[in-house]
């Protein structure tokens, strides 16, 4: 009974922490998403024509007021405007999921290691459009650290928990 006991409770604990994980992924792109739909209605007007150091400072204002990294990138993949680097230093961005994904007139969403900033990082991405054309993409993204940070401590909480059922049965 004990084996069966433990076995449930390892069951159980697995999935919730895989739901909250996901739980946790999720709201955080949505909540990013909704932060990229501010910052594309803030510069929109500066991307057409392009004026590239209005669209930097305001994603720098953006980020720094957000706690959020912003970057605009065109169509050829150069970055225009980011709230962190300068952005004729960057790398060249066209080949990122998230921003294929965005110029194929979908949402991008990836999470993956930033060379950058040397964590894991979730990077959402929108297209800006002008006439149907998509003019520019511009992504959001957020350390993931606090999401695995949260879940640690929870985890901890469930196996308290668990130990604490497996001495009671």
């Amino acid at each position: 009974f004990l084996l069966i006991t433990l076995l449930s409770l390892f069951a159980v604990s697995w999935y919730a922490s895989q739901s909250l994980r996901q739980f946790y992924l999720d709201y955080t792109a949505t909540d990013l998403f909704a932060r990229a739909q501010l910052l594309e209605k803030l510069i929109h007007e500066h991307l057409t024509p392009l004026d590239a150091r209005t669209v930097d400072s305001v994603c720098k204002a953006m980020g720094q007021s957000t706690d959020t990294r912003f970057t605009i990138i065109l169509p050829s993949g150069m970055v225009v405007g980011d709230s962190i680097e300068t952005p004729d230093q960057m790398d060249n961005h066209a080949s990122r999921p998230e921003i294929k994904q965005a110029f194929s007139g979908k949402r991008g969403r990836s999470i993956r290691y930033s060379n950058t900033l040397r964590q894991e990082m979730m990077y959402v991405a929108l297209p800006i459009t002008d006439h149907e054309k998509h003019i520019a993409v511009v992504r959001a993204s957020l350390p993931i650290t606090f999401i695995e940070n949260e879940l640690n401590s929870i985890r901890i909480k469930i196996i308290i928990g668990g130990i604490i059922i497996a001495i009671l049965a």
